[in-house]
């Protein structure tokens, strides 16, 4: 009797993360994925149907990015959050470009989806150094769909709102809308 809850108890340890040494919280990262995972659904393939075995795909790369950023989890899907509008903005941009299917996107071997991204924000960062508000629409869009991801409420939504308006930031208000609404009435 012993040796089996010494056999329990062994199987629930903690999942410890191989680049940080640090616990990982299981249920915070699936809930940022599935979370990330809406949004960029929204952002990038809003009228397109995608099915549940390209959607797990694109979840488990998205899910390795949120493990390999583990310690900074809250940094991680702002930046997430920007890099896909960014996206967005540069397909609109240059019309001969297209974003591929998801499970291409986010493959992080793919250097022209979402790995691609990442030289992006270097360069939007850096532009942020010399001018902190410098596309302060972006980031506050990014936090506000943070905070409604944390916090479903109809007060952290009108906040998101509220920001975006007063920013002036329609299309975004537009993306943010868009992206509770998925997020919603995703399951």
């Amino acid at each position: 009797m012993k040796n089996k809850q010494n056999r329990k108890n062994r199987t629930k340890g903690k999942v410890i993360d191989f680049y940080t040494g640090r616990e990982i919280t299981k249920p915070v990262i699936n809930k940022f994925s599935e979370s990330a995972f809406q949004f960029a659904k929204s952002i990038l393939w809003f009228n397109k149907e995608i099915d549940a075995e390209e959607e797990m795909v694109c979840k488990d790369s998205i899910k390795i990015y949120f493990l390999k950023n583990n310690h900074r989890k809250m940094e991680a899907f702002i930046e997430f959050c920007e890099r896909v509008v960014l996206a967005k903005w540069y397909v609109q941009a240059y019309t001969h470009r297209y974003i591929p299917t998801p499970a291409v996107w986010f493959n992080m071997n793919y250097k022209k989806g979402f790995v691609g991204t990442e030289l992006w924000l270097d360069i939007l960062e850096a532009k942020r150094k010399a001018n902190p508000l410098h596309h302060v629409g972006l980031k506050m869009f990014a936090i506000s769909y943070l905070e409604y991801v944390l916090h479903p409420t109809k007060d952290s939504y009108n906040q998101g709102r509220a920001i975006l308006m007063e920013l002036k930031e329609f299309s975004l208000l537009q993306h943010f809308n868009n992206s509770i609404i998925n997020l919603q009435f995703a399951a």
